[in-house]
């Protein structure tokens, strides 16, 4: 779940960015935060309300990614950043929905979701 939690707003970022519309833009930005917080939301029966200083396996991916360096792709949540990561994800969605009604400059709303879904 966690690459999908990089991934999705990444590739929606790279996708409002080809959007013409305002009005497409500001709503496939909300579409894709709430996609975005609902895989923050699946990360939370995991946890089980306990905070761990560790990383549970469930909620970490480790690969290599340059092997000759000894260079891995390792990220992970936890007890504590969990919480913090729904926020965020939280956060994200709402102001994408404020966006559907009030943005300051018309024509550049794909670039404004584009920067919203790379936060």
């Amino acid at each position: 779940m966690i690459p999908a939690l990089l991934l999705i707003p990444a590739v929606g970022a790279a996708v409002a960015l080809l959007l013409r519309s305002d009005r497409l833009a500001r709503w496939f930005g909300v579409l894709v935060t709430a996609a975005t917080f609902g895989v923050s939301i699946a990360l939370l029966p995991g946890t089980g309300g306990r905070v761990s200083s560790t990383v549970d396996a469930r909620h970490a991916v480790d690969l290599p990614w340059i092997p000759a360096l000894d260079v891995r792709f390792h990220v992970g949540v936890d007890g504590v950043s969990t919480p913090l990561v729904v926020l965020t994800t939280l956060l994200c969605l709402l102001c994408a929905v404020y966006t559907l009604t009030s943005l300051p400059a018309p024509g550049r709303a794909p670039a404004f979701t584009a920067l919203v879904l790379l936060t």
